[in-house]
């Protein structure tokens, strides 16, 4: 942050400073100790959790890929990234009151986007294109 804002937060309050309030839980997120890594992984484990328990889910399989330094996908997970499937990708931020989210099938150019407050209502959401009812194609 700048002189300036740094004098406007001091001032006037966080609150009063546009974007202050998301970027102090962010920082506070950050500086708290725990290592950004494992709050994205811990928000990734609660998120598989709800989308095991959605109604909306019912019948979905998933895979998950921690990336060529992560933990390697047991052979179940590996048969299913080969097959078609849909692509998920998080822009996880520490401390934000909400996660934005990607989501793709294989091979379409439409990519759907959006922003979720929990781990639930992500998982509702993406379900709900997946099986497609939002008028996405279902596949």
């Amino acid at each position: 942050m700048d002189d300036d804002t740094m004098g406007r937060i001091r001032n006037f309050g966080c609150g009063a400073v546009a974007g202050c309030p998301e970027g102090m839980a962010h920082l506070a997120a950050c500086t708290a100790g725990a290592d950004p890594k494992i709050l994205a992984h811990q928000f990734e484990d609660r998120l598989m959790t709800q989308f095991a328990i959605s109604p909306g889910c019912k019948g979905a399989a998933f895979a998950r890929d921690d990336g060529p330094n992560g933990k390697q996908p047991s052979a179940a997970e590996e048969a299913l990234m080969r097959r078609p499937h849909w692509h998920l990708g998080i822009d996880f931020r520490a401390g934000s009151a909400t996660q934005s989210w990607s989501l793709q099938y294989l091979g379409d150019e439409h990519v759907f986007q959006g922003e979720s407050a929990t781990e639930a209502k992500m998982a509702s959401e993406i379900c709900a294109i997946v099986f497609g009812q939002r008028g996405a194609p279902a596949r």
